[in-house]
């Protein structure tokens, strides 16, 4: 069993040591959460690898190779406790006795889920085999691999988008590559080097990814996607079939943080379907201003006469504060709070050019996350009638539009963001498919899509649990593979590959070679 509370006095000790506070917001929960980390980390330890290997079958006739191969493991190197990734082939052939398919990719798990070396989890996994099993031989490859993002490509963090270089004490967003379900960790690693070679570019109107050759890319073939069977899998960019079809993520699955019923604002307990509600038309119509002709402090939301306008007038009567309405000499209503805390409640949310949504509401729930893009929209939105349910989103605010991108993200909608001089949008993406119109959460690559550029420059990726995080570039979003380096390698594109034979793979040249050949063929 792993001892949560020495890990987490070692951690404050490392903290104390690099000259950190351990007190301050961002890290007065790092104990805990690494102290969790290595519990899932180092499952394995208390798991004897043997025993999953004794429920078994006996079967005498059959003699021939099985594979299982491109099992993925997660592993911690020992040397420097930075995590390292790959992938294991297992071959062996019977005498007698077969185990269930599973139990060898459990195996593995059990068996990297330790601190490790490559060469020697390649050993334990091939000497577990043989001497549970017994049989006539084992075979064992485990291939561990770098990857990488281009300079250009951005992750999203609890801090909103980042820039991989500039990356400080965020927490990233890692994603589950089954249900897609997006949480904010910290990074188990950074990584950034000098990389000079061919890189995998995927472009199309919704998608643009530069990544290494090695790099995992999160994807199903577009007939299971559109069957609604297969799962998502991760395969190496130089493994992708030329003439395939693809879908890759764009959007995640979010539980959120409610923003609880009653909401204190200024001072004032206001409804907190309310508060969504305000602060979305006061982002798009909005100001918080300090009148120098002595009218004091002033929060105004400004909208022409009409359905929204009644919208906004009841919203009002709702609210805590006295307000007023007004109109300017073109008729535009203007609804007035005069009320110095909750101006200076707002004000810290900027101007019209650098507005940004509070982190409570990014935080909330997919439900409450629609109130407020739908109250958002009523200013600063524009409906395609002809094309429902798509929306345009605009603001001067270039934070504004990332903002409301990522809540999207979180509703498990894809939006491209385009920038303009003056301004930015993201438009929704809407597919028409037997359950009716909906919102796309994901992007169909094409063999057209995709070519091999050369690069030169630094490339940069983060570690995380999950193997999975969500980036984009130029606007575009999409969920895929995560860096997981190994020990001594330090250079992009780099596949260490280790292999253990006993039995008739190390006696008989052959056998290898039709372990080896089974292994490769299985690829094309």
């Amino acid at each position: 069993m792993v001892n949560q509370e020495k890990i987490q006095q070692a951690v404050r000790l490392i903290i104390e040591a690099i000259g950190e506070d351990g007190n301050r917001e961002g890290l007065v929960g790092t104990p805990q959460r690494i102290a969790q980390m290595y519990e899932e980390v180092f499952w394995g330890l208390s798991q004897d690898p043997r025993q999953v290997l004794l429920v078994g079958f006996e079967e005498e006739r059959h003699k021939e190779m099985v594979i299982v191969r491109d099992i993925p493991f997660y592993s911690m190197c020992e040397h420097h406790f930075l995590p390292f990734h790959g992938v294991a082939h297992v071959g062996y052939i019977p005498n007698g006795r077969i185990v269930g398919l599973s139990k060898l990719a459990r195996l593995v798990d059990i068996l990297s889920r330790r601190p490790q070396v490559q060469e020697r989890l390649t050993s334990q996994i091939a000497d577990t085999i043989d001497e549970t099993l017994q049989p006539d031989g084992v075979g064992v490859v485990v291939e561990a691999e770098h990857l990488c993002y281009d300079q250009k490509t951005e992750i999203l963090t609890d801090q909103g988008w980042r820039k991989f270089a500039d990356l400080a004490s965020e927490r990233v967003a890692q994603v589950d590559p089954q249900t897609l379900e997006m949480t904010f960790v910290k990074p188990l690693a950074k990584i950034a080097y000098h990389y000079s070679g061919p890189m995998h570019r995927y472009h199309s109107d919704c998608v643009d990814l530069l990544v290494t050759p090695d790099h995992r890319m999160l994807l199903k073939s577009d007939w299971h996607f559109y069957k609604g069977d297969g799962a998502w899998r991760f395969v190496p960019a130089r493994n992708i079939l030329t003439r395939g079809r693809y879908i890759i993520p764009q959007a995640c699955s979010w539980s959120g943080t409610p923003i609880p019923a009653t909401y204190e604002l200024a001072g004032q307990k206001i409804a907190g379907d309310d508060y969504l509600r305000f602060m979305g038309i006061w982002l798009s119509e909005g100001c918080a201003c300090e009148r120098p002709d002595h009218q004091g402090y002033q929060v105004v939301v400004s909208q022409a006469s009409g359905d929204v306008a009644g919208k906004i007038r009841a919203l009002f009567d709702r609210l805590a504060w006295n307000w007023v309405e007004s109109s300017t000499p073109s008729g535009v209503r203007q609804f007035i709070i005069s009320n110095k805390a909750l101006y200076e409640s707002l004000a810290p949310f900027g101007k019209s050019g650098d507005k940004f949504i509070p982190a409570d509401i990014k935080n909330a729930t997919p439900r409450q996350l629609g109130l407020f893009l739908e109250w958002y929209g009523m200013g600063d939105g524009y409906h395609d009638s002809d094309r429902p349910p798509r929306w345009q989103y605009v603001s001067k605010s270039p934070q504004m539009v990332d903002d409301i991108q990522e809540i999207l993200i979180r509703m498990g909608i894809a939006g491209g963001l385009q920038s303009h001089d003056h301004c930015a949008r993201i438009e929704t993406r809407t597919h028409k498919r037997k359950g009716g119109v909906g919102y796309k959460w994901y992007a169909l690559l094409l063999p057209t899509h995709r070519s091999v550029v050369d690069y030169e420059g630094l490339v940069y990726c983060v570690s995380v649990p999950t193997g999975a995080v969500l980036v984009r570039r130029n606007g575009k979003t999409a969920v895929s593979g995560n860096c997981m380096t190994m020990r001594g390698v330090k250079k992009p594109g780099s596949v260490v590959i280790t292999s253990a034979n006993r039995g008739l793979f190390r006696s008989r040249p052959a056998t290898r070679a039709e372990f080896i050949s089974l292994i490769q063929n299985g690829r094309r």
